[in-house]
């Protein structure tokens, strides 16, 4: 076995004045272990096992499979749990190392957190600021365009860092503001198919070449939409038969069809607009309907109001 080595003393480099003066040893572990012992008992255990593929495997009983199964299983189960032992051993001194470590830290940063909480407030007050400047060198450099493009769509977050002056800042909001108001001008002069729609296109996303290609689209759209109604035959709906009356000459007595309930009468009335006047007159004259009724008492009269109904 290998004699271990004496323990390595580290000192921490002293950086500032500032700086935790923490000595610490480290003394790098060792692990033995007799792995020509393990791989003989190993092999042994291996033994009837040798050869084994999944061909030869298909002959073996299903009880026997499972046996073998298990025993593999328990072989591994004992390998893998002692180096696991060994490993929670080996990390020990690492894990009580470090929570002494995390105890001396928190002193450190619980004075510090308040620290910045202090400075992100004092940083966010300060954006708010140049915010609200910026905002208003927005209105006064282009009022027309404020009105309808809010200072919000405009601001590039880098505006408010600290880093970024202020002046670079501004003169960086009136380019942009310029070049929205050039390009406002641009789509309002433009020849377009849908103008308020590409406008309020526009408007929402603050992109000239955008907003052209969307008034383009628009266009085909709508040119597709027309050529559909160009080829696309009318619907005609089919126009509804009148109702069927019916003379029942040997009990002596009529019956009209409305709405599929039949009903004995002496006397009824139905309308027709003006395409069925015809066809009616020409199937009363025809037939025997028209003599039929008047054998029972009907009387059939035939008037032609203002609204084109027939009376019979």
């Amino acid at each position: 076995m290998k004699k271990p080595e004496e323990p390595e003393v580290v000192e921490a480099e002293v950086i500032d004045d500032k700086a935790i003066e923490l000595a610490y040893s480290y003394e790098p572990a060792v692990i033995t272990a007799d792995f020509p012992a393990m791989q003989k008992r190993l092999n042994e255990l291996l033994a009837d096992f040798e050869g084994m593929d999944a061909e030869n495997v298909k002959t073996l009983d299903t009880k026997v499979a499972k046996a073998c199964r298990a025993d593999l299983n328990a072989m591994s189960k004992d390998l893998n749990e002692a180096r696991k032992a060994i490993k929670r051993e080996y990390n020990k001194p690492l894990a009580e190392f470090e929570a002494k470590v995390k105890e001396l830290d928190a002193q450190i940063m619980k004075p510090r957190d308040i620290l910045d909480k202090a400075i992100k407030g004092r940083e966010e007050y300060e954006k708010q600021l140049r915010f609200e400047a910026l905002e208003q060198a927005y209105v006064d450099f282009a009022p027309a365009l404020a009105d309808v493009v809010p200072f919000e769509k405009l601001l590039d977050p880098r505006w408010l860092n600290a880093s970024y002056g202020e002046k670079k800042a501004e003169n960086s909001l009136f380019e942009k503001a310029a070049g929205l108001a050039a390009d406002w001008h641009t789509l309002r002069t433009a020849t377009l198919h849908f103008p308020e729609e590409t406008e309020r296109f526009w408007f929402a996303n603050l992109s000239l070449s955008e907003a052209l290609n969307y008034d383009v689209r628009q266009w085909e759209e709508q040119q597709k939409i027309d050529r559909m109604k160009e080829e696309v035959i009318p619907y005609q709906p089919e126009p509804e038969m009148p109702q069927i009356v019916e003379v029942d000459s040997e009990n002596g007595y009529a019956r009209a069809a409305i709405n599929g309930v039949r009903e004995e009468i002496t006397q009824f009335r139905f309308s027709l607009t003006v395409p069925y006047q015809e066809f009616v007159t020409n199937v009363l004259e025809a037939s025997a309907l028209k003599n039929h009724l008047q054998q029972f008492g009907l009387q059939i009269h035939m008037t032609k109001s203002e609204r084109e109904v027939i009376n019979v």
